[in-house]
């Protein structure tokens, strides 16, 4: 005769909920949000602040910030069955996050962040983007960028991450999900049982009703996020639409048509955003660095340091930088992605262009 499951309760919310969770995101119940594109995370930090609105500092921690593979950021709160909070309060709680984040996470925040929490892990945030199965060649930065923006408009996803609910909540999250046309609000029940010295978590979504399910459809189809695949017109016609500067434009054709006789390869992004990813083949397969629709020049720092040959380049790029452009290392550095407006870069592109032009031949030198 089989032994049945013992249900039994969450005594230690971080070793029994949050470093559950921390170890295998998939309790997010990802084929259950969307069965026929089962969502795939990036953790980007745990504990993440926001800042309060009047001071700037730090005011408030959500437990979990992830990112799901079409850039959607995801609020995730942790609460146990003894928690009495676990019901009006975490929807107040969650909803102030949402509410303030906007105004205070950027790219070059939220990026190094997930860097810093993939390296804890023993990977590199590329590799996580890589496991996220995009198609193309996708960088964080793309990523980040497009997250940021859909942040902007308040196209995120609440999660209440809880060991169980009262039907009053999931009352309350079915309500604000038929409400909210942007903002998806869920809630999973991980429910803890065990048999024999062994412990099983069994997550269930709440807040999908099939007519939610269609609404929310019906809303992402009208917003079209699909992700795009640029090419060199496309590219550039972004290029225009967003940069209203001529010679800042030029700046960026400069790049495209100089740096790939000095054997640097050049791609294009497959995100929301257009970009124009710099690689040097010869060093390394990761992206350099990326140019955005809007001009600017993110560098990936952050991204290199896996070999000998990276973390010349990386070094050298950052001391021919300081000394050609009075550019100051970040206090990050090197696990940061720097993003350098237009108006920064532009006007010097030729002696940019003769900086990395050196790199290039450092780089095959040490190959050599």
């Amino acid at each position: 005769m089989a032994t049945p499951l013992k249900q039994i309760r969450c005594q230690n919310e971080d070793e029994e909920l949050q470093s559950l969770l921390e170890r295998s995101p998939e309790l997010l119940a990802g084929e259950q949000i969307d069965p026929e594109n089962p969502r795939r995370w990036i953790l980007i930090k745990r504990e993440m602040g926001v800042p309060d609105p009047t001071t700037g500092a730090a005011r408030w921690s959500i437990d979990f910030l992830f990112m799901d593979q079409d850039a959607v950021l995801t609020f995730v709160e942790c609460k146990r069955h003894d928690d009495t909070r676990s019901r009006r309060e975490i929807i107040g709680q969650v909803l102030d996050y949402v509410a303030n984040a906007p105004r205070f996470w950027t790219a070059e925040e939220l990026q190094p962040a997930a860097a810093a929490t993939a390296r804890k892990a023993g990977q590199s945030l590329e590799d996580l983007v890589k496991q996220l199965r995009l198609g193309g060649n996708h960088t964080s930065a793309e990523l980040f960028a497009e997250a940021v923006e859909k942040l902007q408009k308040h196209q995120v996803r609440i999660v209440l991450f809880l060991e169980t609910a009262p039907p009053e909540l999931k009352t309350l999250v079915e309500f604000l999900n038929l409400e909210f046309s942007q903002v998806e609000v869920l809630l999973i029940e991980a429910k803890l049982y065990e048999m024999e010295g062994i412990r099983v978590v069994a997550p269930s979504l709440w807040g999908y009703t099939e007519q939610v399910r269609v609404l929310k459809q019906a809303s992402a189809v009208a917003r079209s996020t699909a992700r795009k695949r640029w090419d060199e017109a496309t590219f550039f016609a972004e290029l225009a639409a967003r940069l209203d500067n001529e010679a800042g434009q030029v700046a960026v054709g400069t790049l495209y048509r100089d740096l790939p006789k000095s054997g640097f390869g050049i791609s294009w992004g497959t995100g929301q955003n257009a970009t124009l990813n710099v690689s040097l083949p010869h060093v390394t397969e990761r992206v350099i660095f990326t140019v955005t629709s809007e001009g600017d020049l993110i560098i990936n720092f952050g991204s290199l340091g896996r070999s000998e040959a990276e973390f010349e380049l990386r070094t050298t790029l950052l001391s021919e930088m300081q000394k050609e452009f009075g550019w100051r290392a970040p206090p990050n550095f090197p696990n940061c992605y720097p993003r350098h407006q237009n108006a920064e870069w532009a006007p010097q592109v030729e002696k940019l262009v003769s900086i990395l032009a050196r790199q290039a031949t450092k780089g095959t030198l040490l190959q050599a």
